[in-house]
């Protein structure tokens, strides 16, 4: 973890130039004939925009056979490809998805592979009488018991009724009372959704002679072709949302229970749809522990161990992976299955905001098991509209709560709705309405796309630098939701069990108080690391396994190289003993620990009131929990998240506090280096004071420039630094505090862009005037605080440009090649052609609603005398979506996003010709060309089509001045 530079220059150095492996790691979609020509070229485009690495992912609507001699000829050109550029590709293990299926041919070859699932059919009879029922097929356990409610059952009276069946027929002599008799079958596994996506089987992944398969399927064949490429051209391996389904079943998982556990797995079966006393925690917490086991085992392991034999990464995510209920649904312990990932991550295919702790959770399990890197998966699904600025929002919240590798979701390599799309594995057929947007060369922002690689690549680098800092450690809970987790709860076992509230709105703390113990588990977790995030306190999550190995040193838990001296336990009623065997010795060593909603009771090797955690949880908490006493070092907070939140806030020590909510820090420790990266969330431009609780020497790394600059204007307040920043328009920027202290800085200032120097000893403050008056600014000093004034000045002028413009429509790009899978652009232009003149304000309202290219506006701009020697910028206002700007022919520079401002520096009078080229994105083309289509894609807002130069443009002149001391001083 946190591999280190040698020297802070170095690692300046590479920031503003980053290695390849920093930028955008996006998915290819190889979606229709492929042909080695356009591969080649598109990586030629990928190349020219700084996008040096990719992900060959086959996908839905690709006409080349998969793993065909063809296909091979294809992945050859991309190898070949970008060895001869220095790119690097990545290989995705499947077609299309979900990993384990090798393109339908592992579940085709063998019913044993065939994922399963089980499902229960429970009847009530009322003894003493005898009963002769039929079974149904597939049948893995019958049992009876006494019933004691609807969702209860007598468990300490089980009865096997196996031995009473005879040709498929059970004769059973029912005892006195009410009995539920309860029928457990196997059938085929559905997926996510309970759809089958048609007729398709997926793979189990419990059964390690299908895995097998499908490595030799898929890995195997790679290498056979290109493994001398392994490590070098070829990085790694994605795999994506391996298949599960639940409750899962396999061949294999009986016997591996057996070996386990020591009993027969049909025996405690009923315990999963039913509680049935104080073992059922036990039954529960054995059937998840050993499935999870064999999904670890038989897939993760094994592919894992192959690409660190092979030299390659392994990166991917699983399948809905983002809270509790869906990790005990989907592969039980996502922990277990992640951390065999070189790369472990998450996705979020949505347009809303990624609740903060599913990076977190990413970016924990690399931290548990000395990973450096984390990826998220993101950008799918949310439509032709979405342009840089959403595109740089998503991944700078992403960034900053723990993610430092971005796989965009997707560059299409075909958007052709004219060549016919062949049936997929999952029988789907779509190409340019897949997950939409394209962030490809389709785009008339696509000349642009270099500006988010480059801010994608020194972001990345910095976020993988050193040891992440976290203020606490918070329990992965996974065996208090295994074993309150109750089929019977038609909650739960509905399809909609937390995977539906989408985009964030289940994981908030309306939810802490509702539902099955289960959830409000799940909700406490997820809503405490979200509060803190939110208080910029930053949380690391820890699984019973890394806490189990975890040294105790001064009075912390040392994970690798970070440490916690406060541990956070979230409504947590069922932990493993040596969990809290652990978890005591850290309380007695010093450590601090804080229980939200309950305290421990059961533990998964003996059930409810255990009388070992009892005895524990006495020692911490003591009799009186609630006293929360200091000196005591153990809390139990409970009554909804607000005071569970203040509880947990009270006991930590912020590294970073920042005045204005909705900016949000990560920090990061190098040696003599702190590292602070800081995200605006406001769509606004915005000023907050930043105290960081240290002393040093603050700068400033520009992530969208590379620049590295000297903060002049901070002061010191005791053992802390404070730092007026002003953040653009969702603006991030990192601060590097280096040691030391120093000897005078700027404490506050009414000028911009302050800068302190020293002339024959005497402190100079230099900058633009912002507003009109007196100059002014307040020099810190060992000695003490000066102020320093200049003359009155006149402040900021403006003037507004011309409405009017020139203007014309830049021809699309020549190469056939560009036009190999979509209609020529131009056929979007009105049948009149293009207007010679525009007004400030979108273009679609102007006589060009279908057009996505780009259109060049131009004017003349007459400077007036009195702004000679004045420093001038330009001010584009609103712009839909890219500007490029021309002065007197000059490049003046680019903007993807807000603030779209240009410095034109000192200017003569008189006048000038201003060019600004503007490209919007393709949403404008598909609203013309797929008018007619019933899918949600082709459609769109007024809002979201608008195009162009919407202004107001103005330009403004200030004055640079230097303050100095009297001469007295």
């Amino acid at each position: 973890m946190g591999e280190l530079m040698d020297t802070y220059d170095q690692l300046v150095s590479a920031f503003q130039r980053p290695p390849l492996e920093y930028g955008p790691l996006p998915f290819w979609f190889l979606n229709e004939v492929l042909e080695p020509e356009r591969l080649t070229w598109q990586m030629q485009q990928m190349h020219a925009q700084h996008v040096d690495a990719v992900i060959l992912h086959p996908r839905p609507g690709m006409v080349t056979e998969y793993l065909s001699p063809d296909f091979w000829k294809a992945i050859a050109a991309c190898v070949d490809t970008a060895r001869e550029l220095g790119m690097r590709v990545w290989l995705y293990d499947e077609y299309p998805w979900a990993s384990g299926i090798a393109g339908g041919r592992v579940p085709e070859a063998n019913y044993d592979y065939v994922m399963k699932n089980m499902d229960l059919i429970a009847n009530e009879v009322a003894g003493p009488q005898e009963i002769h029922w039929p079974l149904p097929r597939q049948v893995v356990s019958l049992t009876a018991a006494p019933v004691i409610s609807s969702n209860t059952i007598d468990g300490s009276q089980i009865a096997d009724l196996l031995p009473y069946v005879h040709d498929k027929q059970l004769a059973w002599q029912v005892p006195a009372g009410t009995w539920r008799i309860m029928a457990v079958f196997v059938r085929n596994g559905l997926t996510t959704f309970d759809d089958p996506y048609g007729v398709q089987r997926w793979a189990d992944l419990t059964n390690p002679e299908g895995v097998d398969l499908f490595i030799k399927l898929t890995h195997e064949e790679y290498k056979a072709r290109f493994g001398s490429e392994f490590g070098k051209t070829i990085w790694g391996v994605f795999t994506d949302e391996p298949p599960s389904t639940f409750p899962a079943w396999g061949v294999h998982v009986p016997e591996r229970f057996r070996e386990l556990k020591g009993y027969e797995l049909s025996s405690i079966l009923p315990f999963l749809w039913f509680d049935g006393g104080p073992r059922t925690a036990v039954a529960r917490c054995d059937y998840f522990d050993v499935l999870s086991k064999c999904y670890e085992e038989a897939f993760f392991a094994r592919i894992g161990r192959w690409c660190e034999q092979n030299n390659l990464e392994l990166g991917g995510h699983l399948l809905l992976e983002e809270n509790l209920v869906l990790n005990t649904r989907f592969m039980t312990h996502s922990f277990r299955q992640l951390r065999h990932l070189q790369i472990p991550g998450v996705d979020w295919i949505f347009p809303g905001t990624i609740p903060a702790y599913v990076p977190r959770f990413a970016a924990s399990i690399a931290h548990d098991y000395g990973r450096q890197r984390s990826l998220c998966e993101t950008y799918a699904l949310a439509g032709w509209a979405k342009e840089m600025q959403w595109m740089r929002w998503q991944m700078q919240w992403e960034f900053v709560h723990g993610v430092n590798l971005l796989v965009p979701h997707a560059f299409f390599y075909s958007i052709s709705d004219t060549v016919p799309i062949p049936p997929a594995p999952d029988n789907i057929g779509y190409r340019w309405y897949d997950c939409p947007p394209s962030m490809f060369y389709q785009q008339p922002y696509w000349r642009h796309y270099h500006c988010f690689a480059d801010l994608t690549a020194r972001s990345s680098y910095l976020l993988t630098r050193g040891t992440h800092v976290a203020q606490a450690a918070i329990f992965y809970p996974i065996n208090s939701v295994w074993a309150d987790f109750a089929l019977s709860d038609g909650w739960l076992r509905g399809v909609h069990a937390n995977a539906l509230d989408m985009p964030g709105s289940w994981m908030t703390a309306d939810k802490l108080e509702e539902g099955p113990a289960a959830v409000v588990t799940d909700s406490c977790y997820r809503s405490i690391i979200d509060g803190l995030r939110e208080h910029n306190l930053d949380v690391d999550i820890l699984d019973d396994d890394t806490l189990q190995r975890a040294d105790i040193a001064d009075s912390s838990l040392k994970v690798n190289q970070e440490s916690f001296n406060v541990f956070i336990l979230p409504a947590v009623h069922t932990i493993s003993r040596a969990t809290m065997t652990k978890l005591t010795e850290f309380w007695r060593q010093g450590g601090t620990i804080v229980a939200l909603r309950s305290l421990p009771s059961a533990s998964p090797e003996y059930g409810a009131d255990d009388p070992q955690i009892a005895v524990l949880v006495e020692e911490i908490w003591g009799s009186a929990p609630a006293a929360n006493l200091p000196e005591r070092r153990a809390s139990f907070y409970a009554g909804g998240l607000e005071p569970e939140l203040e509880g947990v806030i009270s006991r930590l020590t912020p590294g970073i506090i920042v005045s204005e909510k909705g900016i949000y820090s990560q920090q990061r420790h190098l040696p003599e280096l702190e590292l602070f990266y800081l995200v605006s969330m406001h769509p606004e431009a915005c000023s907050a004071q930043v105290q960081l609780n240290q002393v040093g020497i603050p700068e400033l790394l520009d992530p969208q420039t590379g620049r590295v600059a000297a903060i002049s204007t901070f002061r010191y307040e005791g053992a802390t630094t404070v730092i007026p920043l002003s953040f653009e328009p969702y603006g991030a920027v990192f601060i590097a505090m280096r040691q030391g202290r120093a000897s005078a800085s700027i404490s506050a200032t009414n000028l911009e862009q302050a800068v302190l120097e020293f002339v024959d000893g005497k402190p100079a403050v230099s900058g633009l005037v912002a507003e009109a008056g007196i100059p002014w600014a307040e020099v810190q000093l060992e000695s003490g605080s000066v102020r320093l004034a200049g003359a009155p000045q006149a402040g900021l002028e403006t003037m507004q440009g011309g409405d009017t413009w020139h203007f014309e429509v830049l021809p699309a790009p020549s190469e056939p090649l560009w036009h190999a899978d979509m209609d020529r652009l131009e056929l979007m232009i009105p049948y009149e052609g293009v207007p010679r003149q525009m007004r400030t304000g979108s273009w679609t309202v102007q006589g060009l609603p279908g057009f996505s290219g780009i259109g060049r506006y131009s004017q003349e701009i007459d400077i007036p005398a009195f702004w000679a020697n004045k420093t001038l910028s330009l001010n584009l206002g609103e712009v839909k979506v890219a500007a490029k700007v021309f002065w007197d022919g000059q490049d003046i520079g680019e903007r993807t996003w807000a603030p779209y401002t240009f410095v034109l520096g000192e200017v003569k009078p008189g006048k000038h010709l201003l060019v600004v080229e503007v490209a919007n994105t393709l949403a404008n083309y598909i609203s013309v060309r797929h008018a007619d289509s019933p899918l949600q894609w082709a459609h769109f807002s007024a809002a979201q089509l608008e195009s162009g130069l919407l202004g107001p443009v103005r330009l403004s002149a200030t004055q640079r001045v230097t303050l100095e001391p009297a001469a007295a001083f």
